[in-house]
């Protein structure tokens, strides 16, 4: 008797979207001097079009502006994103 058997393996991944006119929060960014739009490093990394160990990289060279927010998690200065690694 063949006893046939079947395997099924299922992925689940979480995408978060956000709609296009909402904004990204705000904070004040002690670098810069003023409030600016905070980005988790992997919204900036897809944002500059590179890597998120790139971002990492930046931020350790002091080239991206950052902070930790009230959850503690790394949150990076829009505005040093777009000066420092967006190039037009």
């Amino acid at each position: 008797m063949i006893v046939k058997r079947r395997t099924e393996i299922t992925f689940e991944s979480v995408v978060r979207s956000t709609h296009p006119l909402e904004l990204p929060p705000e904070a004040f960014c002690n670098f810069c001097g003023c409030q600016s739009a905070m980005l988790a490093p992997e919204e900036a990394a897809l944002l500059a079009g590179v890597g998120v160990r790139a971002i990492y990289r930046a931020i350790e060279e002091g080239r991206i502006h950052f902070l930790e927010n009230a959850s503690g998690a790394l949150v990076v200065c829009l505005g040093s994103v777009r000066e420092k690694l967006v190039t037009p």
